[in-house]
């Protein structure tokens, strides 16, 4: 209230839909089970699991602290699909972050969880052109080479390769000749 100068400051809370997709609860509960004493594999694999059966595309469960033993390490636990950087990470990935102070030491617990329908910049959807409101294609004609053409002489010996230009005045003829067939 004194910090930010207002005078009847109102909040508005609202109940979290779906508390199994929101990573900073899980973060959360995942501390507190370190705390209560379960074993660390366990307490990672369960959360991961819950998240993926909550509907997520992908979760990514990293303990980092004195876990067992005298030094510290990091475990990760992931399912299902991950970004880790760029646009769609940042847009894509919801993050939380949460401490569980034991007795050996303190144990990060971070989750990262790609919600649920997300579509992501590789999966295309190809649609048909009348359904985008585009006129159908023209038929296109396909003309076959004769063997004729290629022998085996020509394999041994090297022809040299025709000019960018030529190459480009023979599809224009082509593209004319089969433009002028479908006026008439």
């Amino acid at each position: 209230k004194n910090d930010f100068d207002l005078d009847r400051p109102h909040l508005d809370v609202d109940e979290v839909e779906e508390p199994r997709l929101s990573a900073q609860i899980m973060a959360s509960k995942l501390a507190s089970s370190l705390e209560r004493g379960w074993f660390f594999r366990r307490a990672g694999h369960g959360t991961a699991q819950q998240i993926m059966d909550a509907g997520a595309r992908g979760c990514l469960v990293v303990l980092s602290g004195k876990i067992t033993g005298a030094r510290h390490r990091v475990e990760k636990f992931q399912q299902g699909h991950i970004k880790f950087c760029g646009e769609t990470a940042l847009e894509f990935m919801d993050s939380g972050f949460s401490t569980a102070v034991k007795k050996l030491g303190t144990i990060g617990c971070t989750v990262k969880i790609m919600r649920p329908g997300v579509r992501l910049p590789h999966e295309i959807i190809i649609t048909e052109r009348a359904d985008s409101g585009l006129p159908p294609l023209s038929e296109v004609a396909i003309f076959e080479s004769s063997d004729e053409d290629i022998s085996e002489d020509s394999e041994s010996e090297e022809s040299p390769a025709p000019e960018a230009d030529d190459v480009v005045d023979s599809v224009v003829e082509k593209l004319s000749d089969i433009e002028s067939q479908e006026e008439e």
